[in-house]
């Protein structure tokens, strides 16, 4: 597939297809009041029209804001690709073997998303990728990397976040194994920028809204007992709420300890075993996921929300 990935000035403002839509979309909603009349100016705008209408003034908000947000990533991405491409211009590489590298990439993190779904990929992984056959281009991986960055979002509507691994969030090893260097480890995970509105009219189901109720427990349980927790206290928890880890027919989860097993895989939470005066016990820490992903902030306040109702 073709790749090319056209650059702008870290200054230019986004004005591609997609922004402009969005922006044409708006003032025709706001000049228009039937759906004929949406349809009429914009062929194919009337399910946005209606959709929009019945949003409430906070609602509507709320998704112009997120919408924003979006633009002003993908811009991110874009500016970041045009600097790494100034500092790195004698590659010598072509713009055909640029973008079929840029394309591995992509195909690679496509690849692995879909064998497992929001697990990190390590950074060495997608480097690999581009030293195979350019093994003496020190700085060519991080261009490459960058450029899959700013084609990601308007390609697919996906993000490739880069999420910082640190020593005590290993990467599937016990403490004693694990050594001081790997702080720092450089993660990238593929996040879905749809709209929340629009993802949970068109692609959440009820076992992936199930899933994400779950972790949002786990994760917040982990955070109010000062971001670490033994397992056997997390259980006790969850048992209070239903949960147990022996259920493998959950009316909502199914086998719970497949989700949990998830959770860990996709870096939400870190197991770790630590030599206390009771023998090994496993600990629960949250992961760069959690962290990076979702957020103390978000978690303080899904609990307070939880607490309030």
């Amino acid at each position: 597939m073709a790749t090319r990935v056209h650059l702008r000035s870290p200054g230019t403002r986004r004005t591609g297809p997609s922004s402009q839509r969005i922006q044409t979309q708006r003032e025709l909603i706001d000049g228009c009041n039937t759906y004929e009349e949406m349809e009429e100016e914009d062929p194919g705008s009337g399910f946005e029209f209606l959709r929009w209408q019945n949003l409430r003034p906070e609602e509507r908000w709320a998704q112009a804001t997120q919408r924003e947000e979006i633009r002003d990533l993908m811009q991110k991405y874009e500016s970041a690709a045009s600097q790494v491409a100034e500092l790195t211009v004698a590659h010598s590489i072509t713009p055909e073997e640029t973008d079929n590298l840029v394309s591995e990439v992509m195909r690679y993190m496509i690849f692995k998303n879909f064998q497992q779904p929001s697990v990190p990929v390590k950074r060495e992984e997608l480097k690999q990728i581009v030293n195979k056959q350019y093994k003496d281009r020190r700085q060519l991986p991080g261009y490459i990397i960058a450029l899959a960055q700013a084609k990601f979002p308007a390609c697919f509507g996906m993000e490739l976040r880069e999420i910082t691994g640190s020593a005590r969030r290993r990467w599937g090893e016990d403490q004693a194994s694990t050594s001081q260097s790997q702080a720092g480890l450089k993660l990238y995970v593929l996040r879905s920028m749809l709209p929340a509105d629009l993802r949970q009219d068109f692609v959440e189901t009820d076992h992936s809204l199930a899933f994400q109720g779950l972790a949002m427990v786990v994760m917040s349980v982990i955070d109010m007992a000062g971001d670490k927790i033994s397992e056997e206290s997390l259980w006790r928890q969850l048992t209070k709420l239903g949960v147990r880890a022996d259920d493998d027919c959950h009316p909502a989860f199914t086998n719970v300890q497949n989700l949990m097993q998830m959770l860990t895989k996709q870096r939400y939470i870190v197991q770790n075993k630590e030599v206390t005066a009771d023998g090994d016990t496993y600990f629960l820490e949250l992961g760069e996921n959690a962290m990076e992903g979702i957020g103390k902030e978000r978690l303080q306040s899904f609990v307070s929300k939880v607490l309030k109702d």
